[in-house]
């Protein structure tokens, strides 16, 4: 998204990071203000995402479960942005 509207993107794997220069396009609000209102969630992602790929770290399903659907809530709201 941000290759698209902006024209590059920073190699980081801080989603609020990335948020942040999507804030700064009026179209993308909506999607910036759910992810601040639930900067929990997307914080238990960043550790999910950077142990998956550095870590040996099972998650319970009930964690999986809840991840999962807060994901398809971000991809819910980018579809505004």
């Amino acid at each position: 998204m941000l290759l698209e509207k902006v024209g590059d993107y920073p190699k980081v794997h801080s989603t609020m990071a990335l948020a942040s220069i999507l804030g700064r396009l009026p179209e993308c609000g909506e999607l910036v203000s759910f992810l601040e209102e639930n900067r929990v969630e997307v914080g238990l992602l960043e550790d999910a995402y950077i142990a998956s790929r550095y870590l040996a770290r099972e998650y319970s399903r009930e964690e999986a479960e809840i991840l999962v659907n807060f994901a398809r809530e971000v991809l819910e709201h980018g579809g505004v942005c």
